[in-house]
Parts: C-alpha cells; sequence; structure tokens
C-alpha cells in the first residue's frame, strides 16, 4: 500500500492532514447524476495513472491503479459515459441493507454510488452505500423494502468513467481506458505517434474528452508527431462504439496547445485551443 497517496486525495475530501509523494499531477473532475465524484490524475513518482472516486462528497476517497505500464497519465482528462449494467441472482431479505450476490459478474468498489434493483420483487432502485467483494456482497443506502427471496434476478447499474492520457514510455502515443463489467480497465490506443522506440515523435498533449448522449467518446489533443520543439498540430477523434476513427484539425504549427473539447445538444464537437 502506498499510503502517502492519501494526502493529496484526503486534501480533496477535506482533510488537509496528509502531504507527501508526487502525486496529483495533471488532475481531471466529473461529478455523475448522484451526486459522485470521480478523480483521473498522474502518479509522478512510480508514473502511473490512478483513478480516484467516492459515492457522496462525505465518503472516503477509493483509489486504483489503472496503467502501470511505463511512464503513464499525464495530461489526463475525464469524461462519464452511460452507466455499465450489471445482471445476475441475488439473495435479499426484507428489512436488511445487505445483499449477498449468487449469479453475475465480480464484485468491485468502482460500483459503489451506483444503482441496485431486485427485479421481480422490488420495483424500487437502491443507492450502493458499500461493496464488500471478499463477500461477494452490497451494503445499500437504505433498508431493502421487498420480501425475502432467494435468487431473485437483479439489475445493477454503476458509472463508467473514460480517461484520455498520455503514455510517454517511447514510443508515445495517446491512450484512453475505460471499465469492463467485470472491473478490468479496457486500454485502447488511439494515436501511436511513430511505433519506432526512441523516436522523437510525440503526442497525446493537452487531452480533452466529452461522452455524448449515443455514448460515443469524443477527444481533443495536441500532437507533435512530425514536427520539432514545442510546435505541434490539433487532432480529434470519435469512438462510435466499434472502433475509432481519427482526423488533424489544424496543421497549421504552433496548435492545440490547451485544447478543451464540448459539445452541443446534438452532440457536436467544438474545440477551443
Amino acid at each position: 500500500q502506498r499510503g502517502f497517496d492519501l494526502g493529496p486525495l484526503a486534501l480533496v475530501a477535506g482533510s488537509p492532514t496528509v502531504m507527501g509523494g508526487d502525486v496529483g499531477r495533471h488532475a481531471a473532475l466529473a461529478h455523475d447524476p448522484e451526486g459522485g465524484q470521480h478523480i483521473a490524475y498522474y502518479d509522478a513518482l512510480f508514473g502511473d495513472l490512478r483513478y480516484a472516486h467516492r459515492s457522496l462528497p462525505s465518503d472516503p476517497w477509493t483509489v486504483e491503479v489503472v496503467d502501470a505500464e511505463g511512464d503513464v497519465g499525464q495530461y489526463a482528462s475525464i469524461a462519464l459515459g452511460d452507466p455499465l449494467i450489471n445482471q445476475g441472482n441475488a439473495n435479499v431479505t426484507a428489512g436488511s441493507r445487505f445483499v449477498t450476490l449468487t449469479i453475475g459478474p465480480g464484485l468491485h468498489r468502482r460500483m459503489e454510488g451506483g444503482r441496485f434493483r431486485a427485479d421481480g420483487v422490488d420495483s424500487t432502485w437502491y443507492r450502493i452505500a458499500a461493496v464488500e467483494p471478499e463477500l461477494n456482497r452490497i451494503e445499500l443506502s437504505a433498508p431493502f423494502g421487498g420480501a425475502t427471496t432467494l435468487d431473485t434476478t437483479y439489475t445493477l447499474l454503476f458509472y463508467q468513467p473514460v480517461i484520455a492520457y498520455q503514455d510517454a514510455s517511447g514510443p508515445w502515443a495517446l491512450k484512453v481506458a475505460r471499465p469492463q463489467v467485470n472491473g478490468a480497465w479496457r486500454i485502447d490506443t488511439v494515436h501511436d505517434a511513430d511505433g519506432t522506440p526512441g523516436s522523437p515523435a510525440r503526442t497525446g498533449f493537452y487531452t480533452s474528452t466529452a461522452v455524448d448522449a449515443n455514448n460515443r467518446i469524443h477527444l481533443a489533443w495536441q500532437d507533435r508527431t512530425t514536427l520539432v520543439g514545442d510546435t505541434g498540430r490539433l487532432y480529434y477523434a470519435l469512438y462510435n462504439g466499434i472502433a475509432w476513427t481519427r482526423e488533424v484539425v489544424d496543421p497549421a504549427p504552433q496548435r492545440g496547445s490547451y485544447a478543451r473539447l464540448v459539445l452541443d445538444g446534438a452532440g457536436n464537437p467544438t474545440i477551443f485551443y
């Protein structure tokens, strides 16, 4: 355990008691509709991309390593996609806050702050206050109001963070990480600057991420693949649910610094840079 990580994250939580290490660079924050907070950041001491979340401002932070392969995590940006759906069977007890899952994908702490419903027994959605993966059970924020039932079907929803970041290991790349239903992170390489180890080509600067109503992922970033020094060009990429496409938005030198991407109501991107 790297306890010094809790210093900066405790400060975010309102308890500035411990400082140390070199964490929190390139931090990006997103809020979900249920009040949860999600942070992506770069751990410069270990060269890792990390993700911290909590379901309510009063809750403690949960921290995990997203990517630790090489020097990864600078220029991080984060957005939230549609909730992931986890389904299976569960044992529920009237008046109890605890639910044991009997059939379904494994539990993980990222599900905290999500919603649980015992289908066919109680149509109420309950907020998940805590997850105990070792016991394969969840704790609800309120006692279960339905009847005691063994092996009832359930539906569980939890939010999907989408994190774009730079891989500066050489060859440099722009990558995107997003969780799967089973808790594992899927990592895509959106843009590989060159592919040749030791190449001076660089990419993945000033990433900006957004997710539209159709759960498509939009990215903007600065690329320095073919240019020298601090010059650059502005790129845009779209993930349509199947594959990534990318294009150069502004190929002129010294373009793309401090890029920020926003979507209108129809999901059309506008990029400031």
